[in-house]
């Protein structure tokens, strides 16, 4: 398999899969804004704004920055595996 393909195919994942995770954070998010602020006092502690607030103020940006991590973990995958591959077939 071309090494272009590989990389596409890497990318591809770590897109989906980045998109897939940010909507569900988001989704869960939104959930805890309105149901779950009764138990802040209980499990939370102060310092710094929450992830989640972040999240829901910027939902657009907080899923482009998962979705590019994502993205990246897949090309580094991809490429770790296209590089142990050329490694095989040497020896």
């Amino acid at each position: 398999m071309k090494k272009e393909i590989k990389y596409f195919i890497g990318g591809t994942v770590g897109v989906v899969l980045g998109f897939t995770s940010a909507k569900i954070y988001h989704i869960w998010a939104m959930f805890y804004e309105t149901e779950g602020l009764a138990l802040e006092g209980v499990t939370s502690w102060d310092g710094g704004k929450p992830l989640w607030k972040t999240v829901n103020e910027n939902p657009g940006t907080a899923t482009f920055i998962i979705t590019t991590l994502f993205l990246l973990v897949g090309l580094l995958f991809s490429y770790l595996l296209t590089k142990n591959e050329q490694q095989f077939r040497n020896k």
